[in-house]
This record gives C-alpha cells, structure tokens and sequence, in this order.
C-alpha cells in the first residue's frame, strides 16, 4: 500500500481557489480529486464549514465536512489544502502518527524546501513500525508523510520561538485509510488529505471532515499577575482532540493501571515457572500481568506450548490469588510457521494468488529470529476467519484470562482483502465487535482489550487501552531461543553491552518523548498506556542516568493525561529495593501531581547501581 492510502493513474492538481469560508490562513479546495484505472477527475465539491471557538469565544479553527461521490472501481479521493510560508524563519513540521520523512533525504529535504523535522532533542523521530499510511513508497525529495493529523510552527529568525501555529486534522469516518502528504510549492504548503477507496461497488459517497486550526500566540495576564502564552501549537492539539472525543463509544476505557508483561524482561524465553516467580514478586505492585509472546508454539497459532506451559490456565488463578487480572498476549492476524494447521484460502494473498509474506517490522527480531520467520496474514474478509479468532479468544477467557493485549493490528491494511463488500477499517472493527459479542453470549462477560500496533484514528471507541509508544526498549537478549545462547560470549567483546545500552537508550527516549505528543491528542479518546517504564533491571540495560531523567519525564506526562503504564522490568530480578522504588513510582505516577517545569522534586529515589557491568 502506498502512502496517502494507495492510489492509480496521474495526479491533478487542484485549482487555486479560495473557499468562501477559508480560515484567515488555510486556503480551502472547491474540487476533490478522484483516482482510478482509468485516470483522474476532478469534482466539484461544496464543503459544509462550522467554527470552532475556545471557552472565550475566540475561533480558533474550523471543521470542514464535504460529502464526495464515488463509483465502483475508483481507488483514491485526495482534498488539497495549501497556506503561503512566511517568508521569515523556518517552518518546523510536526508531523502525527507514523508519518515521517523519508531516512533516506531527510538532509536534503530540509534543505531544499526550507522545513525542519521535529527538533531530535523533543523526540523527533516517529516508530519505525509498518503501520497504515508509511512504509514501502519511495518519498520524493520535496515531500513527506504524515498520518492522521499534521503540524506546523512558524519560528521567529530572532529567538526561536513560533509566532504562528496550524494544524490540520483529519476526523476519521470509518470507511477507509486516510493519510496525508505535503510539500512545498514556491511561497506554498500543499497538505493533500487523501481516502483510500475500498468497499465501493457502486457509487456512492465518502465523507472527509477535517480539522483545519490556525492560531498566533499571545501573552495573557491571569489572577496571579503571572503571563501565560495562550493560542500555542498544544492549545490547538487540544481543540482537535475533543473533535475526536465525539467518536468515543461505549467501550470503557483504562485508567490508573499498572500492568506487568514478560516481553522486554525474558523476550519469547518465558516459562510457567518463570511466569509464577514474576507473580509472587509483582504482588501488590500490578494489577495485571499480561503473558507476552512466547506461550505459543509459533507466534499467532494460538496452540500452547506445553512443554513451556503444562498448565496455562493455571496461572489465571495464581493471577487473581495475587490481586492481579489474568492477561495475555496475542496476534490475531498475523501468523507465524507458515500459517501451519489453516486452510490456505484463509491468508491474503500477493499479486500472483499466494499467500503473502508479512515482513515484520522489527529488524532485530525479524533477522535473527528463525521462529518467526515466513509469517502470513489471516483475511478477516472472510466470515470463517472472523469466527475462528472469536473462536480463540473464547478458549482462553474460558480459561480465565481477562485481558488480551492485541499486537500487530495493522496488518489487514497491508494489502488487499477478499471480499469487497467494505473497508479494511469496517472489516477491522466489526471482527474484534464479533470477538466481544461471542464473549459475551457465551460467557455472560466482558473482556478488556489493549491495542498495540494499531491505527490510532481508526480504532477510536474500539479498545479499553492503546499502547501509544513504539517498543521501550529491545527484550533481553539471552531470553531469544537463538541469540541467547551466544550471550556469554557477547558479553566479553569490549563495548558490545555499552553499544547494546546506547541502542535502548535512544528507543526509550523516542518512546517518550512520542507519547508526549501523542497524549496531547488522544487524552480520554483512548486508554492511553505507556510503554515498558524501566527502572530497577539490570538485564534491560539502559543509561542510568538518562534513563531516570526520562523517567521523570514520564511522571510529568501523566499530567497531560496518561494513567496507564506498562510495568518493563522483571521484579524477580530487581530485588525488593528495585521493587519498593516501583511502589513509589506508581504512587506518585497515579497520583498525578509532578509538574518538573515548576521544580517539583517529590520523586522516587531510583536506584542508580542499575548499571552495565564492565566488559571483561
């Protein structure tokens, strides 16, 4: 899939005309473009506008909804929006979701249209993870990508700072992948909001509604007699995310949890009898422990391997003894081991009819990992695949498992499905709904689901959590059934573990700094849920002293409305010391009273001796 959704035939480029109702600095399109085999058309279209106004009453943006027609066969549907680039200062681009500019030119980019990525030091970078709308398409130079919503800041030459903000939105409608590409064109932006079309086998219409705010900052006097800087980029995250708060349904979401999970302490390596030292030691700390990857004979199976679990469902009651809800990890759709057991109808297929081969997203565990390798998607097109993943995840709540913590969520709209009759995204949603119903006819129950690896806009009102984070951090090594064998010996090549920490290092700040962001959209439209907080073990190394710093950092993220976290260390291993700095973390993380920009210091003393050995 290309970004921007896919697509077919040449490009149009839309006249420039100004909307009746165009924002003082977006310039609105009169024409939608519509791609198919057969070429381009434009048509003409008539946007419906309504203002949107802070709690003064000033507006501060607006959202535009217009309705396009489509006939059977068409593949994309694009709205152009453009803005003239101040001629003074740089133009900081804040792109959202997954998008990113391409590795490749990002130098030169930079260069040759006058942007700049997000700033390294806020976390520049985006998860490299296949996700919806990046991956696989050669960026031109002048061009970048971005998913879901989109940002720039005008930055004074003098000191730096932004002078004028806009942000544009795209307020998902459930019928289809969005994405979302700019570039520059002399003294313009050109932001193309673009549908991919599926499901469409006669005409009918799709619907864009997009938020389009546009804001200068302003100093304003409180009651304190202390400036605030009101009208900045945030303000305007802020005013977009509660369009998004429309779309919530009624699936109840996660708050002030601390959840366990073996991944980044044990990797694929886990056992029963690992799994029940972790509960004893993690009692009173988590109140759920999720059994990550590794339970499985192949990755997505759902046949347990009993040789590492004789008794899976045992652990449930060792679970709830300790206080804990039952949780467990699984990839319903991609599937490892060549999908072996299943009819092979039931895959996606490539272009010559076959099963296609699902690349994974993570190089370390992609390359070295032989166990994983040749993975398939599952067609959730198909009525029997939908019913056999309700299927199994009713196998393992009848076993006691309350939480699943659902990975790899993008993979349906990697390629084409079978079946037509609708969208990748209704498909996608009405199989985890099935899922749920099956739950609840059988068991009389509800079951809680966290989302991972999944389309952050098309999965709003469909989860109770949404990690929002890339991983953390790498798993520890000697828990890979390949690689971990070799560890020993790693460990005596000089500067291998420090390079090793260095690596964890940097994933870790980009995994904060990321939900930073991100929690300035998605507070209360999701169950946010922090990734993997390290703290107390020495087997996930990491910079100590970077590593606290970032840690405070995500104590204060909790003020802009994360509760959830996930618990990354093994607590087996991080002794009581490590575990009572665990207890007091939580406590001041669900509390929610850090403000670092203030000097706040009621921060949990984190043991500092959590650090790499030297290298024999």
């Amino acid at each position: 899939m290309t970004e921007g959704g896919g697509g077919g035939g040449p490009e149009l480029s839309i006249p420039e005309q100004e909307s009746s109702r165009a924002s003082e600095r977006w310039v609105t399109p009169t024409q939608a473009i519509i791609n198919s085999p057969d070429g381009s058309r434009a048509i003409n279209i008539n946007p419906i506008f309504r203002d949107v106004l802070t709690k003064e009453g000033q507006r501060i943006g607006q959202v535009l909804e217009v309705t396009v027609p489509v006939n059977a066969g068409d593949q994309l549907a694009s709205l152009d929006f453009r803005f003239k680039k101040d001629q003074q200062g740089d133009l900081q681009v804040l792109p959202g979701g997954w998008g990113s500019w391409s590795s490749s030119t990002a130098g030169e980019t930079d260069k040759l249209i006058g942007m700049r990525t997000y700033d390294k030091s806020l976390g520049g970078k985006t998860t490299p993870f296949i996700e919806p709308g990046t991956g696989g398409e050669e960026i031109p130079k002048t061009e970048g990508r971005s998913y879901g919503w989109l940002g720039f800041r005008n930055l004074d030459p003098r000191d730096g700072e932004s002078k004028e903000n806009l942000v544009l939105g795209e307020i998902p409608s459930f019928d289809g992948i969005g994405g979302i590409r700019y570039r520059q064109e002399g003294d313009n932006i050109i932001v193309t909001v673009a549908k991919k079309l599926e499901g469409v086998t006669s005409q009918r219409p799709v619907t864009f509604r997009i938020f389009l705010g546009h804001a200068k900052p302003e100093r304003q006097e409180t009651a304190l007699g202390k400036p605030k800087i009101m009208n900045q980029y945030a303000d305007l995250m802020v005013v977009f995310s509660k369009e998004l708060l429309k779309l919530v349904g009624n699936v109840p979401l996660m708050k002030d949890r601390a959840i366990g999970f073996s991944w980044a302490a044990y990797g694929p390596g886990i056992t029963q009898k690992i799994i029940e030292e972790e509960i004893k030691a993690r009692k009173g700390i988590d109140d759920t422990y999720t059994i990550d990857d590794g339970w499985e004979e192949a990755s997505g199976s759902f046949r347990i391997d009993v040789r590492k679990f004789p008794n899976l469902a045992g652990l449930t009651q060792k679970m709830k003894e300790a206080g804990m809800k039952p949780g467990i990890w699984v990839c319903p759709f991609r599937v490892a081991g060549e999908g072996k057991g299943l009819p092979k109808e039931w895959f996606m297929k490539d272009e010559k009819g076959n099963p296609r081969e699902i690349k994974l997203p993570n190089p370390v565990v992609g390359f070295l990992e032989k166990h994983i390798a040749k993975t398939r998607a599952l067609d959730i097109s198909i009525p029997e695949v939908r019913a056999y993943l309700a299927d199994r995840f009713l196998d393992l709540a009848k076993m006691g498992f309350e939480v699943f913590k659902a990975d790899y969520l993008s993979v349906p709209f990697t390629g084409q499905l079978q079946n037509k009759d609708k969208t990748s995204v209704e498909y996608y949603r009405q199989t985890f709904e099935e899922i749920r119903q099956r739950i609840r006819s059988e068991l009389g129950k509800e079951i809680e689901i966290i989302g991972c690896g999944a389309p952050m806009m098309e999965s709003i009102g469909l989860f109770n959590g949404m990690r929002i984070t890339m991983d953390s951090a790498l798993p520890n090594p000697e828990g890979m059934p390949v690689i971990g064998k070799t560890v020993p010996f790693l460990k005596r090549i000089p500067g291998l573990l420090q390079l090793y920490s260095k690596s964890n290092t940097g994933m870790y700040h980009d995994a904060v700094a990321v939900a930073g962001r991100r929690t300035l959209l998605f507070k209360g439209v999701h169950g946010l849920i922090l990734d993997g907080i390290h703290i107390a073990d020495e087997d996930i190394p990491l910079n100590p002293d970077k590593r606290n710093r970032l840690n405070q950092s995500i104590l204060a993220i909790n003020r802009l409305g994360v509760s959830n976290l996930f618990v990354g260390d093994s607590l087996v291993r991080a002794g009581e010391r490590g575990r009572q700095a665990w207890r007091d973390f939580i406590d001041i993380f669900k509390r929610g009273n850090v403000d670092l920009m203030f000097g706040d210091r009621r921060l949990p003393k984190i043991p500092r001796r959590f650090s790499l050995p030297k290298a024999a």
